[in-house]
This record gives structure tokens, sequence and C-alpha cells, in this order.
């Protein structure tokens, strides 16, 4: 129980600062292109790497801030799993419930 809770510390502060929309957006677009469960884990992967790509250009683009390339540091490798875990849990309800309804249709 020990190790869940420092997990649950360890991505805490990444789940919370999550942006919905570019979030939702980009877990409808990959989750509906997933065929399996196994491409909607690796979709995960892709979808993290393309939402951790959308925020840092969109500052650049909409503000007009300079663009500052990431620190390859434990906070971001943190960051980017706690993304990851939330992605893997939305894009497998996604699948599942897309899945559910392609069967229900017949």
């Amino acid at each position: 129980m020990d190790d869940l809770h420092a997990f649950w510390l360890i991505i805490r502060p990444g789940i919370t600062h999550i942006h919905p929309i570019p979030f939702v957006l980009i877990a409808i677009a990959l989750g509906l292109l997933a065929r399996s469960y196994v491409q909607a884990f690796f979709g995960a992967i892709l979808a993290t790497a393309i939402y951790m790509i959308v925020q840092l250009i969109v500052p650049t683009v909409m503000d007009g801030k300079a663009f500052a390339t990431p620190h390859f540091n434990h906070a971001f490798w943190y960051n980017f799993m706690a993304i990851s875990v939330a992605f893997v849990v939305v894009l497998v309800v996604i699948h599942a419930l897309k899945t559910t309804v392609i069967a229900m249709r017949g």
C-alpha cells in the first residue's frame, strides 16, 4: 500500500496540471483510432508526446512568447508519466465504449 501511495504522490502534481481542452481533443482523436487495447496503450504514449508538443508550441504561437525547450529532468519525466497514465485510462475507456457501441449495433 505504501508503494501505491508513493506512486500517487509522484503523479498527482502532473495530473492536476493537465489542460482539459487539448487533453480531451487528443484523447478522443486517438481513442477512436485505436483498434485494440494494445494500440490504446501505445496511443497513450503517442498522445502524451503530442500533448507535450502542443503545450510547448501554443504559448509561442498564441502569445508570441519565446520558444523554450523543456528541461529533461526528473520533474519532466514524472509529469510525462502522470499524463501517460491519464491518457491510458481515458483511451482504454474510449476504446471500450467504442467496441461496446459497435457490438450493440451488430
